[in-house]
């Protein structure tokens, strides 16, 4: 019985052992093929509804790229936009193209300035007649609680693009703030 259980004990010991080898070799590999990411931190939200009956409300908010060479893979950042037509008047967005997602605008690397940190900033500014137009929607028929959502796509210069499927923590960790979408909706004046 003895020897048994002294087997049993040098059984487990070298199982555990070759399992931290195996383990080892397994996290060693995926450090050295580990990527750096990028993303899109969001600096400021200036404004994020826009006001029925008046088209020229403006959603507004400031962004700032950040990648392994401080902005230096920056291409473009494409837009995307989807109108979600939730008002309760029947007819009022007839011919909008709705929930369908749309590609708004791009904003090209050399649109960026240099913001405190040395990294590239710039302001996203869009009116409701801005997003209005790109869905066939007439602004004057916004209505409160339509809602537009805006999705962002970071292009870098070595061909990899990063939107909203990064992980929860970049999207929501106060620091980073990069959710990548912004939801954008119709209150009353």
């Amino acid at each position: 019985m003895k020897n048994y259980i002294k087997y049993l004990t040098l059984s487990v010991l070298a199982l555990g052992t070759l399992s931290c080898n195996e383990s080892d070799e397994v996290a060693d590999n995926l450090l050295e093929n580990l990527e750096t990411a990028a993303f899109i931190r969001t600096v400021e939200v200036i404004s994020d509804e826009i006001v029925a009956g008046s088209p020229e409300s403006e959603f507004s908010i400031i962004i700032e790229e950040q990648d392994e060479e401080d902005g230096g893979l920056l291409q473009n950042v494409e837009i995307f936009l989807t109108f979600d037509d939730r008002s309760l008047f029947a007819g009022d967005t007839d011919g909008a193209i709705k929930e369908e997602e749309v590609l708004f605008t791009r904003i090209e690397a050399s649109e960026f300035t240099d913001g405190p940190f040395g990294l590239p900033r710039t302001d996203i500014t869009f009116s409701g007649t801005d997003l209005s137009t790109v869905v066939n929607v007439n602004p004057n028929n916004l209505a409160r609680n339509d809602r537009f959502e805006l999705r962002l796509v970071l292009n870098l210069t070595d061909g990899r693009s990063f939107t909203n499927n990064v992980s929860s923590f970049v999207r929501n960790e106060p620091f980073f703030l990069a959710p990548f979408t912004y939801r954008i909706t119709v209150v009353n004046p």
